[in-house]
């Protein structure tokens, strides 16, 4: 039993004061095969071949070519009551987000 050598190593080599309580000889027991547990498991990853990705990879979905269309509008024009007006289209949200927090950036930066 690897407690009771434990308890008897102890006691031969501390005094009556600094000997270790019998359920510090359990705790010790249990960190003792706690560690030994991991050592093993890392020694197992490192043993273990490792994943190799293939040398080509794999393109997921279709190569497809992309038609530069316009807005779709079944109108001429920039509306159907002004159609002689240059139709304008519409900024993205990126850009429209950009804008409005440039200046709360600034703002917070050097204020």
């Amino acid at each position: 039993r690897l407690g009771g050598d434990l308890a008897q190593v102890a006691r031969a080599a501390a005094p009556r004061s600094l000997r270790p309580k019998p359920r510090q000889l359990v705790l010790v027991a249990m960190m003792l095969r706690q560690a030994a547990r991991i050592a093993g498991r890392q020694v197992a990853a490192k043993t273990r071949p490792s994943f190799q990705a293939p040398a080509v990879a794999r393109a997921f979905g279709a190569v497809v070519k992309k038609e530069e269309t316009a807005a779709v509008r079944p109108f001429k024009g920039a509306s159907r009551s002004e159609p002689n007006l240059e139709y304008i289209e519409e900024p993205s949200m990126l850009y429209m987000t950009c804008l409005v927090a440039t200046p709360w950036i600034i703002s917070f930066w050097f204020l």
